[in-house]
């Protein structure tokens, strides 16, 4: 069990009906009654916080109570609900389509996907988080979970909604329907797409059970992966948590990165879909975190030879007027629709790869690609150009007293709040190493404040884990050294990595596998064969609860490249890292050693 699931193993639970809801309980030792209608249970996950929450409030009557709890929650899958109460025919037909969506658009197994027949009234389908690149703690999720179906759903009619909140009860699977007597009972796609609904009613006067694969079984889908990023953005904005990143944006292209963008685009830039390229590539841009003024320029330039220019403008302005709201925005989806699948994923890796920026107390935080100064040097925010090149100086003092500020302003929530953010977590990485004796006075103002001890100490840990993490041994081609090594793209064009990714010394990548080349003491040339096929690190995750870091290692197989996510402790442990075999990555037990070195986490 990973770090996230460690803490999120917290469900509220209801035995015979909503009315008995308030009891908290850990998933895993959670067995719901066979016996009793209406039993359900909230398919979020929390954290030991929901329990003294639970015990310290109480409602009307005197009775403990969840009412008003906000803290983060985790999904480990996204559910879809389809209700139709006066035609279950159309909810049956909608969640059909549903499926055949995610099989055709997004290539998702059949197998991957869960249903079940509500017993009642509808169909509900349960798509594993593994598939998005796997779903993160927030204090919004179920916001994002919201966007993502409505996107994923395209519009069909009896999605409800409705269940997306924190503490939404989920019906049990197997347990009794009281308006029925029918159980909600699951079912395979095939099932689902070929049953009529009186089969599907007679399956369910008993329990039954299928096979499932476990979640963990499946790799992500780069197309979702976007899809999910795309909806943290709107969030936080439409929301009351998050980060108002007003016009900075949290994602910032170089200009090299615009350049290729506008270069891959302008193929596609054609009369007739002028008008709705400009409007899918704002949505894309706005929901990945990029600033209005920088989305402004790249539509400029695309549309510089253009005859409705302002057109092309009124598409950015209004897409980011919706950002503030959860009205659904035309982005990835749409762009799939009209540029070709080279340029979707060369739009989808330059945003991967475009650098953060944290917006704390007015100044712009960017996040260098080795994370060797997060504090770097930038203009404020509220500066208008002065036509000289000169940033303004900023300082460690600049984010540590804007977050002192914000936890004057609500000690409570102070800690919660910035373990969800791992640029801030790393800003405090890079202070507390920089000027030690300023990182503790910082923490001293925070207990004279009010922030708890123990919330304290769950940042410090995390603080000190990102702090590790930028000590990593990645090497970039920015730096001098590795300015000599070679590029992992011009060894393997197509490669799911960085345009700055190198070989690591000492290592030749090929299509054919990974060799590693030394000489010896008495000047003996040697090779040792590492891989029989190429692997490299496609990307490097922080998990925002507790600063954990996992690696996507992704490999080529049967002519594609194919992806894993694992924490680092899998990635350096030549024995942990066998398990991936199962999975096909190419490592034994007498290569495991060699493949942990190369990767060199």
């Amino acid at each position: 069990m990973d770090a996230a699931l460690e803490q999120f193993v917290y469900i509220e639970t209801a035995i015979g009906g909503g009315q008995n809801r308030n009891k908290i309980r850990r998933f895993d030792k959670f067995t719901p009654p066979t016996k009793r209608p209406d039993c359900f249970a909230t398919y979020l996950r929390f954290t030991e916080d929901i329990v003294t929450y639970v015990a310290a409030t109480r409602n009307e009557n005197g009775n403990p109570t969840v009412s008003g709890y906000a803290g983060p929650s985790l999904a480990t899958f996204l559910p879809a609900d389809f209700d139709c109460a006066d035609d279950l025919n159309v909810a049956l037909t909608d969640a059909r389509t549903f499926v055949g969506l995610l099989g055709d658009r997004y290539d998702v197994p059949s197998t991957a996907i869960r249903c079940y027949f509500s017993g009642s009234k509808g169909f509900s389908v349960e798509v594993p988080s593994t598939l998005f690149g796997e779903f993160k703690p927030g204090l919004n999720t179920p916001t994002r979970l919201k966007l993502l179906a409505n996107e994923l759903a395209g519009g069909i009619d009896s999605l409800d909604t409705s269940i997306y909140e924190s503490l939404r009860l989920w019906r049990i699977p197997n347990t009794v329907n009281g308006k029925s007597n029918l159980y909600k009972i699951p079912l395979t796609v095939d099932e689902l797409q070929t049953l009529t609904l009186s089969q599907i009613q007679t399956m369910a006067k008993a329990p039954r059970t299928i096979e499932q694969a476990p979640d963990n079984d499946w790799e992500e889908r780069p197309d979702l992966v976007a899809l999910w990023r795309e909806t943290e953005v709107q969030a936080s904005r439409a929301g009351t948590h998050g980060t108002d990143l007003g016009d900075e944006g949290s994602r910032l292209l170089t200009r090299s990165q615009v350049a290729r963008l506008i270069e891959g685009v302008a193929a596609h830039w054609e009369l007739g879909r002028k008008h709705d390229l400009a409007l899918c590539l704002a949505g894309f841009l706005a929901k990945s975190g990029v600033a209005e003024k920088q989305t402004y320029a790249i539509i400029d330039r695309l549309a510089a030879n253009d005859g409705r220019p302002d057109d092309r403008r009124k598409a950015v302005s209004d897409t980011y007027a919706k950002l503030n709201t959860d009205v659904p925005i035309r982005g990835f989806n749409g762009l799939r629709e009209i540029v070709s699948p080279d340029v979707l994923t060369l739009l989808r890796h330059l945003v991967d790869d475009a650098e953060t920026v944290v917006i704390a107390g007015g100044r712009r935080y960017q996040k260098d690609a080795d994370a060797s100064d997060v504090l770097a040097d930038q203009e404020p925010a509220s500066t208008k150009d002065n036509n000289t090149s000169t940033p303004t100086p900023t300082k460690k003092s600049d984010i540590l007293g804007s977050l002192r500020g914000e936890a004057e302003t609500a000690p409570d929530r102070f800690v919660l709040e910035t373990l969800q953010s791992t640029e801030t977590i790393g800003a405090l990485a890079i202070a507390s190493r920089q000027d030690h004796g300023q990182y503790q006075a910082f923490l001293l103002s925070l207990r004279e404040i009010g922030v708890k001890a123990g919330d304290l100490k769950r940042m410090e840990q995390a603080i000190s884990r990102a702090d590790r993490g930028t000590r990593s041994k990645f090497r970039l081609l920015s730096t001098e050294d590795g300015a000599n090594l070679p590029r992992v793209v011009d060894s393997l064009p197509g490669s799911p990595v960085t345009s700055d990714a190198v070989i690591p010394p000492g290592y030749k990548l090929t299509q054919c596998g990974i060799t590693e080349e030394s000489i010896s003491e008495d000047g003996e040339r040697r090779t040792v064969a590492v891989s029989p096929a190429p692997i490299v690190i496609a990307g490097r995750l922080v998990d925002v609860s507790d600063g954990s870091e996992s690696f996507r290692l992704s490999w080529f197989r049967d002519h594609a490249w194919r992806q894993q996510t694992v924490g680092r402790g899998i990635a350096a442990n030549a024995r942990e890292i066998i398990g991936l075999a199962k999975q096909g990555f190419p490592v034994t037990s007498r290569t495991s050693g060699d493949v942990v070195g190369y990767l060199g986490v």
